[in-house]
C-alpha cells in the first residue's frame, strides 16, 4: 500500500490538485477543502479529473470516525477511489479538526481502497 500526505493550512477555502497512488494505478483528483461555519467543521469535495471532472465525493465533513484507522471515506469503497485517513498528531483530546488547528494538529493521509 503507498501512502501520500495531503497538506492543509488554516484558511476557509483550499483548492488543489493531485496525482495520487491508489490500487496500483495514478488516479488525478481535484480537491476543494471548506470550513463550514454553521456545522463548524471541515468538509471536502472530491472530482476526478480522468473522467470530465466527475463529482465522487460531495460536501463529505472530516473528522474522527469509528472505522477502521478513521477512514472518512469509507461509504465510497464501491467506488474503487482510495481511503482518506485523518490522524490526531496531537495527542489532544479531539474528535475533529477546528478552524484553527487542521494543519498544526491534524494529518490527512491517502491510501489504497480497503479489502473488505
Amino acid at each position: 500500500m503507498s501512502l501520500s500526505i495531503l497538506s492543509l493550512i488554516n484558511s476557509s477555502n483550499q483548492t488543489f490538485e493531485s496525482t495520487l497512488p491508489v490500487d496500483s494505478q495514478n488516479r488525478r483528483f481535484h480537491f476543494e477543502f471548506s470550513w463550514n461555519p454553521i456545522a463548524n467543521y471541515w468538509q471536502f469535495d472530491l472530482y476526478d479529473i480522468n473522467d470530465s471532472n466527475r463529482l465522487l465525493v460531495n460536501k463529505q465533513p472530516i473528522y474522527l470516525i469509528d472505522t477502521p484507522y478513521n477512514n472518512i471515506i469509507a461509504s465510497y469503497t464501491y467506488k474503487e477511489i482510495g481511503s482518506l485517513y485523518i490522524i490526531n498528531m496531537s495527542g489532544k483530546n479531539l474528535d475533529k479538526p477546528s478552524y484553527d488547528n487542521i494543519s498544526d494538529d491534524f494529518v490527512l493521509v491517502w491510501g489504497d481502497t480497503p479489502n473488505d
